[in-house]
């Protein structure tokens, strides 16, 4: 294992347990606390500095939005259900709604990234060399 360099031993990080998260910003919603909350205690307690906690804020924000229009979605496809099909008004605006859905999506994964809580980032090193083929070298057989 690499040794940390100098910043890395400067940026403190703090830790806690499932039942001592880091309070949420005052400014999110309960629903997005509630993301905040699931965040948190999906990963190891060091996983997520304070540093970062920013970016969690606007991942948090960003899966809300994305749940809200996915109901207007659902509301605007049973209003396309009985809608005139000769008013191009309900196409519209769910064309809109899906090109918002996107950007939010588009928005979380980025968020994800950056915060390394995607599948991938979370797989231990250990997982990630069982999957690996290993096989010898030609030369050491």
């Amino acid at each position: 294992m690499a040794k940390p360099n100098q910043f890395e031993k400067a940026i403190p990080t703090p830790i806690f347990t499932s039942d001592d998260i880091p309070a949420a910003p005052e400014i999110l919603s309960s629903e997005q606390v509630k993301v905040w909350q699931a965040v948190l205690t999906s990963v190891s307690p060091d996983w997520i500095g304070a540093e970062s906690y920013p970016q969690l804020v606007s991942y948090c924000i960003h899966v809300t939005n994305r749940d809200r229009l996915n109901g207007l979605l659902a509301a605007l496809d049973e209003e396309l259900v009985t809608a005139d099909p000769l008013d191009p008004l309900p196409l519209k605006q769910l064309d809109q709604v899906l090109k918002m859905i996107d950007r939010e999506t588009r928005a979380i994964t980025a968020c994800a990234r950056a915060l390394r809580i995607t599948n991938q980032s979370l797989r231990s090193v250990e997982t990630k060399k069982t999957n690996v083929h290993q096989s010898n070298a030609p030369w050491k057989s």
